[in-house]
């Protein structure tokens, strides 16, 4: 019998461009991963990004993203 502990891994996407939001959609599909965060500096970008994911966290500076604690 295992002890291990299963965890999530969180992340945050910084840019949600056309590549940002290709990262994205792929990364909904891998298992035991959640996006807890989005920034960008274009606001369309970040209302797209946040219909997606789950916890609606998002940033304008992606340096208030980095600075998360979690």
């Amino acid at each position: 019998m295992s002890n291990q502990v299963k965890s999530r891994l969180r992340c945050g996407i910084i840019g949600l461009g056309r590549v940002g939001r290709m990262h994205m959609k792929n990364m909904l599909n891998v298992s035991g991963l959640d996006i807890i965060a989005v920034s960008d500096i274009f606001i369309e970008n970040v209302n797209e990004g946040l219909e997606t994911i789950d916890e609606k966290s998002c940033y304008k500076n992606y340096r208030d993203l980095l600075a998360r604690s979690d």
